[in-house]
């Protein structure tokens, strides 16, 4: 069985701001996810998706993608 479900590394829209220590909300495969991160994130952002933030998988762990990153 090589099929990969797992989200991780896919760099998705951020649909609504991640608040400090609160939530927002990605698009991922054509829905709306609730997504946390370690700071402060800006709607409109790409981030990129590190793991699950709960057991529950209904909630995304992100971190922001800068544009000058992978470009060296």
């Amino acid at each position: 069985d090589d099929f990969d479900d797992s989200p991780c590394g896919a760099r998705v829209p951020l649909t609504q701001a991640i608040p400090l220590a609160g939530r927002g909300r990605i698009r991922y495969r054509g829905s709306d996810w609730y997504a946390t991160a370690d700071e402060a994130i800006a709607a409109g952002t790409t981030v990129e998706i590190i793991d699950y933030a709960d057991q529950s998988r209904q909630v995304f762990l992100v971190k922001a993608v800068t544009p000058t990153q992978g470009s060296h």
